[in-house]
């Protein structure tokens, strides 16, 4: 059965880059083998499986503990807040699970991950934004908070309320230039939003996908709107945001 990024394409879990191998799970085997671009994995853990269009992939509750085992971390949050969002999986369980295979590699990193995913994440920016957050030293955001303003209700991505900041994660899907007018119109109404908080005191602070892969970016915008970390950065897990040796 497919496993791994192959599985996670399959259940529409996101997939970082193009995976260099196509990723196998057969529970007969006594060891993993690789032969060109196929690896096929064993374990002594015991695995379940699904059907998608009558392919037979790994059950999305070992794909996301799997994939939280080797990909990097802000990658493996992304995977695991998408399979909290679209299938409702709990995270106590998946730490069971986890905690109950007999393998340890990547345990650390899957703990990591696994603790922090929530379905309140609705993209792999606004994950892996959550990532650099924590990395950065910044305190810890509040999600999709609502905010009455002028009579309306606007939903900021990250918020801190007792520093009055709105972090926003920019999806340039909305701006496609297949339509023209209504790109120009979702400017329009960003723009509406945008001067509506600031009217009333809050400031915002504004990356898209790549600023918060290049970490600077998405640090400098949150410097520039008043939020100032409360501990130390860590240096080595901000280096291993979007370095993915297992994708080209």
């Amino acid at each position: 059965m497919f496993s791994h990024e192959s599985a996670a394409s399959l259940l529409g879990l996101p997939v970082f880059g193009h995976p260099r191998a196509i990723h196998i799970f057969d529970g007969r085997r006594s060891r993993s083998v690789t032969y060109g671009d196929v690896t096929v994995h064993t374990s002594a853990d015991e695995r379940t499986n699904c059907s998608i269009a009558g392919i037979r992939v790994s059950a999305i509750e070992d794909v996301v503990i799997d994939l939280a085992r080797v990909l990097p971390p802000a990658f493996g949050l992304a995977v695991a807040d998408a399979a909290a969002r679209s299938f409702g999986l709990d995270t106590p369980r998946l730490l069971d699970l986890a905690a109950a295979q007999q393998t340890t590699f990547g345990a650390r990193r899957a703990l990591w991950a696994l603790s922090r995913a929530t379905p309140l994440a609705e993209s792999p920016a606004e994950s892996v934004s959550r990532a650099v957050i924590e990395w950065c030293g910044f305190p810890a955001p509040a999600l999709q908070t609502e905010h009455g303003v002028d009579g309306r209700i606007y939903r900021s991505d990250f918020c801190w309320p007792e520093r009055k900041i709105i972090g926003e994660v920019d999806g340039w899907m909305k701006y496609s230039d297949t339509d023209a007018a209504a790109a120009a119109e979702a400017v329009r109404a960003e723009k509406r939003r945008e001067d509506a908080l600031r009217r009333h005191g809050w400031h915002v602070a504004r990356w898209d996908y790549a600023g918060a892969l290049r970490v600077e970016a998405l640090r400098g915008a949150l410097l520039s709107a008043g939020l100032q970390p409360v501990r130390r950065s860590e240096g080595a897990a901000l280096v291993s945001v979007g370095r993915n040796t297992r994708s080209m």
